[in-house]
């Protein structure tokens, strides 16, 4: 993100952290031999201890032992996961039990939870690794074995229990089975024997063919009926309604046929032998004549006029017909009834049947489904006894641990944990020595004093006794900043910082450079106007006391102007802007920095010089007075003073 992009606000908070970064690096980097001396002697402490701490450690040497978990399978028995497995078996429980088989008392058997463990392999994940950790090789070996012997032994028991506590589960459904089947078939014999028949739907399909064919067999009576009766019309129709009289008089009319037929007879025989004149032959044809007579009142009685002799025969043969087509439709009226009564008895069967044969088939479906699931439970209970009777041989350790691992007290693991302990102890180390030193600390040169980025680092002055040269460098760098070409005139006010004082030769040296780059400096010094004489020769402006290119600005208070003094000073520096290019207001030691005095002297001038000493300011000090100053939104100078000759040539360079 481009600074134009940031608020005043951000660029501020981002200013002020680069300074934070910037002065941490340099406490840190002034401390940094000190530091790396302290990892040293923690890193050899650290690494002591915990070699001496691993020696004498209870988990030294470590055995391994692997258990294999190969379950057997059944297609109605659910197998246990390898997870499920894990959970079983990694408890407390478990150890304690591993405990006991090494012989140890119930509350040091307790204690092995520690130094036993169960882990999964990630491939294969049936493969599960037994480690125990002890202070010697053999007991950690003997640790390693027992703690597997009482895995397979805990799951021996609990897949047994789980196997037989399903079985009772199962059993228990099966007894209810049974009696479901019981109560299912106790309903299919009472409906067998509501019946009356052994196998109703066989007799149901029977009896629905039998009915069928019955029902055909009266549909053909009906016709024979029908045709007989249509018989009996037409010979009804041909013997003219005669048929009833005829059959009443034919006996006697057949007897006088046959005598008449006889007589006939004898005549025909007489004639043959005799002539018509004959008397027998003529008694012969008056008997005949009588028997005609006698014939045909016959036939008057009767009703039957005008029948001859040989209609008598047809007349009787229709009538023998007619008797018998009356004696067969009869006879086919009976069996026709007959059917019909056990077309009703066999309807009446159906009838029964239907109303039991549903009930018999949803009791055959349920007893089907019933058995299979009886089959099933008893095929799921055979798998579940034969798999409780070979657990054993599901989880077993594939061979004895025979071997221990010493953990090595120097190993790399160790002095990875001495190091970053000791990494850890020296960060919060220096931590406390930069909190102490940002709280505490004094400032260690100009690289700090400009780290912010608000101040302008006008150069280091070297402390007394270092060659002149380097002081008149700094005096040329800070004339170079103040009279550069077309600089504006302007108050600048001098802030020595606690512990700091410019020199009178770096003053000397600053006016110098300056009146060689043609500008006219003039210095003025608050003072306390109750200690103060003026010099002999001074003039005195409206509040200044002025002498030459000098002057003092006597004050009633060390703290704070007041209102007349602060008019009296703005108007001074006023004409002095007139007059010179350049006015330094310098604050004396003597006077409060950072407080009402320094804002108010802010206020009137154009611009700060801040002026710390090396090693001897405060960072709390220097920190104060550059927020007042910075918060006026005027520009700030900077000067170091005091700092060692190298100190001050790098500075230079830089």
């Amino acid at each position: 993100m481009e600074d134009d992009d940031l608020s005043p606000a951000e660029r501020e908070r981002m200013r002020r952290f680069d300074e934070w970064l910037r002065v941490s690096r340099g406490v840190l980097a002034k401390r940094a031999v000190p530091l790396a001396l302290a990892f040293c002697v923690l890193s050899a402490l650290f690494a002591a201890a915990l070699i001496r701490r691993a020696t004498e450690s209870p988990f030294r040497y470590v055995a391994e032992t692997r258990l294999l978990f190969s379950p057997r399978q059944a297609p109605k028995v659910q197998t246990m996961g390898d997870r499920q497995l894990l959970g079983v078996l990694d408890r407390a429980s478990v150890k304690r039990a591993a405990g006991e088989r090494l012989g140890l008392a119930p509350e040091a058997a307790a204690g092995l939870e520690a130094a036993l463990s169960l882990t999964q392999e990630k491939k294969p994940t049936n493969l599960f690794t037994v480690s125990a950790a002890a202070p010697s090789p053999e007991e950690a070996v003997a640790r390693a074995n027992a703690y597997a012997e009482a895995l397979v032994a805990e799951y021996v028991d609990w897949r047994t229990r789980d196997l037989s506590s399903w079985d009772a589960t199962l059993e228990s459904r099966r007894a209810a089975l049974q009696e479901r089947i019981a109560a299912v078939e106790a309903e299919e014999t009472a409906a067998k024997s509501a019946t009356g028949v052994v196998s109703p739907v066989e007799t149901l399909t029977l009896l629905n063919g039998l009915v069928s064919d019955q029902r055909r067999n009266r549909s053909r009576l009906g016709v024979e009926i029908a045709n007989e009766e249509a018989r009996r019309n037409r010979l009804e129709e041909e013997s003219g309604g005669r048929a009833a009289a005829v059959a009443a008089a034919a006996p006697r009319l057949r007897q006088r046929g046959e005598e008449l037929a006889a007589l006939d007879a004898e005549i025909a025989r007489l004639r043959e032998v005799y002539t018509d004149l004959n008397p027998r032959l003529q008694g012969k044809l008056e008997d005949r004549a009588a028997l005609v007579a006698d014939y045909l009142a016959m036939l008057r009685e009767s009703g039957l006029e005008g029948v001859g002799p040989e209609d008598v025969g047809r007349v009787e043969e229709a009538a023998r017909g007619l008797a018998e087509s009356s004696a067969r439709i009869e006879a086919l009226e009976g069996s026709r009834r007959a059917l019909d009564a056990e077309i009703a008895d066999n309807e009446a069967k159906i009838d029964t049947l239907l109303a039991a044969v549903p009930a018999l088939e949803r009791a055959k479906v349920a007893l089907d489904g019933l058995g299979r699931n009886l089959l099933e439970l008893e095929e799921q209970q055979r798998d579940l006894r034969h798999l409780a009777a070979t657990s054993s041989g599901d989880l077993r350790q594939i061979e004895p641990a025979t071997k221990a691992e010493d953990s090595n007290p120097a190993g790399p693991k160790n002095i990875a944990i001495a190091l970053a302990g000791a990494g850890v102890a020296t960060g919060l180390l220096a931590c406390l020595v930069l909190a102490w030193g940002l709280a505490f600390g004094k400032v260690a040169g100009a690289a700090e004093l400009g780290a912010g980025g608000d101040v302008r680092v006008l150069g280091s002055v070297p402390r007394d006794g270092a060659p002149e040269a380097l002081g008149r460098e700094a005096a040329h760098a800070a004339a170079a900043a103040f009279g550069a070409d077309g600089a504006p005139k302007r108050v600048v006010l001098v802030c020595p910082l606690a512990g700091a004082r410019v020199p009178a030769a770096f003053d000397e040296a600053l006016d110098w450079s300056l009146a060689m780059s043609g500008r006219h400096p003039f210095r003025v010094e608050p003072v306390a106007g109750a200690d103060f004489a003026p010099p002999e020769g001074a003039e005195t402006m409206s509040g200044i006391v002025r002498k030459g290119e000098r002057g003092w600005l006597p004050v009633s208070g060390l703290h704070v102007l007041d209102a007349s003094e602060l008019r009296l000073l703005r108007a001074d520096l006023d004409k002095l802007r007139e007059t010179t290019d350049d006015v330094f207001v310098s604050m004396p030691p003597t006077f409060r920095r950072g407080g009402p005095l320094f804002d108010q002297l802010l206020a009137l001038a154009d611009a700060a010089l801040i002026v710390a000493a090396a090693g001897r300011t405060p960072r709390a000090d220097l920190r104060r007075v550059r927020r007042r100053a910075a918060a006026s939104g005027k520009p700030l100078f900077g000067l170091v003073v005091g700092a060692a000759p190298r100190a001050v040539r790098r500075e230079l360079e830089d």
